[in-house]
């Protein structure tokens, strides 16, 4: 089991935010918030993998309503 995070998942995200939007830069975010560039490059790409399998689900449950619907 690995040790607990200094960062909440909603700080984490928040972080990610800020990069995504194209307001800051990994760098900076890393500097202001005492932590290694490449750790902020994970939270990000962390991010962007969740972001598409929540797009991925919604897609698939739009695709299963859509069949019911059509069977009634």
């Amino acid at each position: 089991m690995g040790r607990k995070s200094k960062f909440s998942k909603e700080q984490k995200i928040e972080i990610c935010r800020r990069y995504l939007d194209g307001s800051e830069s990994v760098t900076s975010l890393a500097e202001e918030i005492n932590v290694c560039i490449t750790t902020v490059q994970r939270w990000i790409e962390s991010f962007k993998h969740m972001a598409i399998l929540h797009l991925m689900r919604s897609l698939q449950m739009n695709h299963i309503q859509k069949s019911l619907k059509g069977r009634s």
